[in-house]
């Protein structure tokens, strides 16, 4: 138990004030404030069998600074096409910024450049732990369209 919960219970609590740091049931700081967020690479999970993403979360937590989709015999929704491999992106200047704890990533699927866009779109937000962080996914990949959900921890 934290001393929150001991006071709450009308227990006093006579604890050192480092012994409060993190509050585990809120995920914020000592003050209320929540953590900071985890600077480096993020894998995600995506429920969808043989879709996988990595984000970078740059220093100081204020921008992505990159992010690969990775493909294993991935079909969206309907398709025709079947993707594999791995697509990766680093952000120079204009970053996909984080702002109120939450970003929106896209990336078009497809090498053609005459070809039709297969955008994916990944947003999401972070917990307030700042080593949590979960969102949702869509695509529009070959006349297939799909959605879902994802979550990632550090």
């Amino acid at each position: 138990m934290n001393c929150r919960t001991l006071v709450a219970l009308g227990v006093i609590c006579l604890l050192p004030v480092f012994a409060c740091g993190d509050d585990e049931v809120t995920g914020t700081n000592g003050n209320g404030q929540p953590s900071a967020i985890q600077t480096g690479q993020w894998t995600a999970t995506t429920g969808s069998a043989g879709f996988t993403f990595t984000f970078t979360v740059a220093s100081g937590a204020s921008s992505i600074s990159a992010m690969s989709m990775t493909f294993s015999s991935w079909r969206c929704g309907n398709s025709s096409a079947i993707l594999g491999g791995n697509i990766s992106s680093s952000y120079t200047g204009n970053t996909p910024a984080i702002s109120n704890r939450a970003f929106t990533l896209s990336r078009d699927v497809n090498h053609d450049p005459m070809g039709t866009d297969w955008p994916i779109t990944i947003s999401g937000s972070f917990a307030n732990s700042g080593s949590e962080a979960s969102g949702t996914w869509e695509g529009s990949v070959a006349g297939g369209t799909c959605s879902g959900s994802w979550t990632a921890s550090r």
